[in-house]
């Protein structure tokens, strides 16, 4: 669902509007980077790699048509599951 919301901000028609909790920033080159999120946290995409550079806001949604879909198969079970364990424990300190 988080992945549907982020392909509804990168649309071209939502351009320039002010949305908050994007999942791409843009560099200094005007380049997006991508980086797929659980919460706040990053997930690794692989060995130590935490986003996606992409040419430009349709390389953000061709990324981001492949995370839906790669969340569909259940590539990202093991992390996310990790994750989770990790903002768990973040609350269970607080107490």
């Amino acid at each position: 669902m988080q992945i549907d919301h982020q392909l509804y901000m990168a649309e071209p028609e939502n351009q320039g509007r002010k949305f908050r909790g994007r999942w791409w920033t843009t560099g200094i080159d005007g380049k997006p980077t991508l980086a797929i999120k659980y919460g706040k946290i990053p997930l690794e995409l692989g060995k130590g790699k935490h986003a996606i550079a992409c040419a430009d806001i349709a390389g953000v949604i061709d990324a981001l048509q492949k995370a839906r879909a790669a969340a569909v198969d259940g590539t990202f079970d093991s992390q996310l599951a990790s994750v989770s364990e990790q903002v768990r424990a973040r609350f269970k300190k607080g107490r």
